[in-house]
């Protein structure tokens, strides 16, 4: 049998889009810049004649993992349509460092729906060998990815031991050049605040006080951010800063926590003692435990839906008519045009519904679903060992504070007043009964911390729970309703058609990503 010829593609009639890609990984000085890569780009349409659509797509984002970047997918979406034809990057690592997404653009060229691939820094044909050697330079890239994050994880350890961090430092804390913290120039501040805490001050107050004292810190020199700017605190800061324990001197980051006095060999200086902290985090739940009721409404999704013409939240709101059986969601932004100003809650809710009983999950979503709670589970054991330690030093101040009052019993006894003795009795039974308290929330923690994995559900418990899913939500009361959609929703938007558009928190995003209707057709939402 004759071998079939390929016939020539004429790339004078081809429709290309240009992508540039540079994440915040890449090394600035190894790798071109996305107006540099679109420049040689540039050269290459020009000298072969080559036609191209608009826009030119500019991302900034890691190729490292699969579905993270929105023009990527908006770019093979377009050639599946058929509005365009081929692709033009400057190297093949900009299009992707995942088998995932390369595995889609070998797909696409076997199927003939990608009928071209033109590089600024290499040649491209679309046979078998051109696809094989476009699959080594994948494979590449994606050892060359794992690598730089082997890299940094290793040396995010030696760090670690040694007393040092990465990411953002603590208010009233800055790193040297060598990665140790040193107090800066708001420690002083950030200090008078602890003791404003100390001494019953709630957090709007001490606020006040910071920003009164322009208690500030600037943002870094990058390639994105070329000048600097002020960041204030804000409340949610402070919450985070009075219950963390750094503050004392222990880092929790990663599943570890270290002594960092220890560890630097007394180059940290601590901002409080471990007895203030205790004392602020005892403060801090009795505030918690008073319930605020009925201060107002409750109404679901509050915060969480947004306006999809000027992006601003959409305020829920129970009209005064039909008995009040109608939630409505209005955007009450000075000068949306937004044509439908109110969206009642069915057009939310219903589509919701429809999209996930509408889902079919086999094995392979499985396998997406463990993936990610591995990947999550990181993040949930360093909140829970910040949230032991906090119990912890509570338990430590209780502790004492029994002591102190066994101590004293004796005392009062002797003074022979009955109503003195009845009191630090009682005080000594309720302070006890605290602590046990206390210790079975800290065994609480310390079982989650330890099982942390078991968060996973067997094939059988996944597959039960998605199929039950959409019937737990229809028939929650209102709360529970709330309560479950923030667990799948990071947010929703209305668009001017009352059309829902549903950003899902992972794992359900990857799940629904990759899952089918039963009808074949891909979610859209």
């Amino acid at each position: 049998m004759a071998r079939r010829r390929l016939e020539p593609v004429d790339t004078s009639k081809l429709r290309y889009i240009l992508y540039a890609r540079k994440s915040s990984e890449d090394k600035g000085s190894q790798e071109r810049s996305i107006d540099d890569q679109i420049k040689d780009c540039e050269a290459l349409i020009e000298r072969e004649h080559l036609h191209i659509i608009k826009p030119i797509l500019k991302e900034e984002k890691s190729a490292k993992v699969e579905k993270n970047r929105p023009l990527f997918s908006w770019m093979i979406d377009q050639i599946q349509a058929g509005k365009a034809d081929g692709i033009i990057a400057w190297h093949p690592d900009r299009l992707s460092r995942n088998p995932l997404e390369s595995a889609i653009i070998i797909d696409m060229l076997d199927k003939g729906v990608i009928k071209d691939l033109k590089f600024a820094t290499c040649q491209f044909t679309n046979d078998s060998s051109g696809k094989m050697l476009l699959n080594i330079l994948f494979a590449i890239s994606k050892q060359y990815s794992e690598h730089i994050s082997e890299g940094v994880i290793r040396a995010n350890d030696d760090m670690f031991e040694e007393g040092k961090s990465n990411g953002v430092p603590k208010w009233g804390y800055n790193r040297n050049n060598d990665g140790y913290y040193y107090p800066d120039d708001n420690y002083d501040l950030i200090r008078v605040a602890w003791d404003m805490k100390l001494g019953g001050k709630g957090n709007a107050e001490i606020l006040d006080f910071l920003k009164n004292h322009n208690v500030h810190r600037m943002t870094k020199i990058t390639r994105k951010n070329k000048v600097q700017r002020p960041i204030e605190p804000n409340i949610n800061g402070l919450k985070t800063m009075f219950s963390d324990p750094f503050y004392y001197g222990v880092l929790v980051q990663a599943k570890q926590e270290i002594d960092l006095v220890e560890a630097t060999g007394g180059i940290f200086k601590p901002m409080i003692t471990y007895d203030e902290y205790c004392a602020v985090q005892d403060m801090s739940s009795k505030r918690g435990g008073k319930s605020k009721k009925n201060r107002y409404q409750f109404l679901p999704l509050r915060g969480l839906v947004r306006c999809g013409y000027c992006g601003g939240l959409m305020t829920p709101s129970a009209p005064k008519g039909h008995g009040g059986r109608y939630l409505n969601y209005y955007c009450n932004t000075k000068g949306c045009h937004y044509k439908t100003r109110g969206v009642r809650g069915h057009y939310i809710f219903t589509p919701l519904f429809d999209a996930i009983r509408g889902l079919r999950f086999d094995e392979k979503d499985y396998k997406l679903y463990n993936d990610k709670v591995d990947s999550l589970t990181d993040e949930k054991i360093e909140a829970l060992r910040i949230e032991r330690k906090s119990l912890e030093a509570r338990r430590a101040t209780k502790n004492r504070e029994l002591k102190q009052l066994t101590r004293t019993l004796p005392d009062v006894k002797a003074t022979g007043v009955e109503v003195a003795i009845k009191q630090t009795s009682d005080s000594i039974v309720e302070v006890g009964n605290e602590i046990g308290d206390l210790e079975v929330k800290i065994q609480e923690l310390n079982d989650k911390i330890n099982g942390a994995t078991a968060i996973a559900l067997s094939k059988d418990e996944f597959l039960n729970l998605l199929k039950s899913l959409p019937d737990k939500i229809e028939n929650a009361s209102i709360v529970e309703k709330d309560a479950l959609v923030r667990i799948l929703l990071l947010n929703l938007t209305i668009d001017d058609q009352k059309r829902p558009h549903f950003l899902w928190k992972e794992p359900f995003a990857t799940l629904l990503n990759e899952a089918k209707f039963d009808s074949g057709a891909r979610d859209r939402t």
